[in-house]
């Protein structure tokens, strides 16, 4: 009966979140582990052995299971506090032009990853047979074009990917010029199509988890704005914009899907449910099943770990390996961002950085008392406000790249911010 737990749970929290400030950041995270757990309930009663595991097997416990719900609950508690229904003053940015050049600047990379990868990105999607192409990728059997490039060249196009993984923040800035400035469509187009590099990136490494996350953060960040897209121009723009981009990514979703499972016993539908409900199941087992002395950092903490002390990557794979011949249990799948630390940093690190996160979470973001908010506080909330939206899967700020964007973009949106205050519309 514990595999209908957070289900049930979540389920009556998204309730009351709604009742008392209807559809904001927190019933929207929240709606996102309704849905998890939900396909957890159907997958523990869906007896089939997938690649790793057949997970009707699982027997879920009360402390795991009570702890998964807990610790999501109170890094959800703080953007229910801050109720972004709540309509606030928002300090409108003195540098403008700053604003804009980063928006040229991350559109410049769309454009062009899409010049270098468009033929590698047609070949993947014209494909016969995604799960083959998957499988050469893993096995570094698959080439693209930058396999041909050579000198600064090479080191020019792996700087730019590296900027296009982390466009995902580029919804931040598309919304706000949405509300808050005069620009033109074509300006705001541009910011919208910046935000597409990690999409394209993905179908470049045969990937979908950059287009599940590129989906779950434009629903996060449309949220967090609505209150202020207010003109029926802006609510056309956005619509439309979304309409489209939804369209080809879902398209695409459903693609590889079929593809990657389609031919199998379980078919596409039942590996589909397969991605979204294993999380609850994996915390649950990894968290019985697993005990190590290994406190890993290389993930949690990218920058400190791959420049400063020099640690390789390998030691992750070699970690991973090393535990599943102990233990027998695999830990390459997805667990939420709170099974990200049970699994890198053990099981009392699982209990303590969601009670840091909450602790933190409370100090910078702010209550619904209202008032004003400014550009970088409201960056904030977007975020941090990631880490909880695609914490479905793992932890959100695991890469180099992604870790040293999010520093600087939280230097950029410092150095945007303004003084004077954009009253209520």
């Amino acid at each position: 009966m514990l595999i209908y737990l957070p289900f049930v749970y979540f389920t009556l929290l998204f309730i009351y979140i709604y009742r008392k400030n209807g559809f904001d950041v927190s019933a929207c995270m929240t709606s996102m582990y309704v849905m998890t757990s939900f396909a957890s309930a159907l997958l523990g009663n869906y007896d089939v052995q997938f690649d790793y595991l057949n997970y009707s097997k699982v027997e879920i416990s009360i402390i795991p299971a009570f702890l998964y719900c807990f610790l999501i609950s109170i890094c959800i508690y703080p953007f229910y506090i801050f109720n972004s229904n709540k309509r606030r003053k928002i300090k409108k940015i003195q540098n403008e032009k700053l604003f804009d050049y980063i928006v040229y600047f991350y559109f410049f990379v769309f454009v062009t990853l899409l010049v270098v990868f468009w033929k590698d990105a047609i070949f993947r999607l014209s494909y016969s047979d995604l799960n083959e192409l998957r499988m050469m990728n893993y096995s570094g059997n698959l080439d693209n074009v930058t396999d041909n490039l050579s000198g600064i060249t090479r080191v020019i196009v792996g700087l730019i990917s590296k900027f296009g993984e982390c466009s995902y923040f580029m919804f931040f800035f598309f919304f706000y010029g949405v509300c808050f400035l005069k620009r033109s469509k074509a300006f705001l187009m541009m910011a919208f199509l910046s935000t597409l590099s990690p999409v394209l990136l993905g179908i470049i490494g045969i990937d979908r988890s950059q287009t599940v996350w590129w989906i779950a953060i434009l629903f996060l960040c449309y949220i967090l704005f609505r209150p202020y897209i207010l003109t029926e121009s802006a609510k056309k723009l956005v619509k439309k914009l979304a309409i489209v981009a939804l369209s080809l990514t879902l398209s695409y979703l459903a693609i590889v899907t079929i593809s990657r499972f389609g031919e199998r016993d379980t078919g596409s539908s039942g590996n589909f449910l397969n991605y979204l409900g294993q999380p609850f199941i994996n915390f649950c087992l990894i968290w019985d099943k697993v005990w190590t002395d290994d406190f890993i950092t290389n993930r949690l903490l990218p920058f400190t770990n791959y420049v400063i002390l020099g640690n390789p990557t390998t030691q992750i794979s070699d970690y991973l390996q090393k535990t599943y011949l102990s233990s027998g249990v695999h830990l390459n799948v997805f667990f939420s961002f709170v099974g990200f630390f049970l699994v890198d940093l053990g099981h009392v690190a699982a209990v303590v950085f969601p009670l840091l996160m909450y602790v933190i979470f409370r100090q910078v973001i702010p209550s619904n008392k209202g008032g004003y908010i400014g550009f970088p506080k409201l960056f904030l909330v977007f975020a941090l406000g990631i880490i909880i939206q695609c914490g479905i899967v793992t932890y959100f700020y695991t890469s180099l790249a992604r870790t040293m964007s999010f520093v600087l973009f939280l230097l950029l949106v410092k150095e945007i911010q303004g003084n004077s205050i954009v009253k209520r519309r």
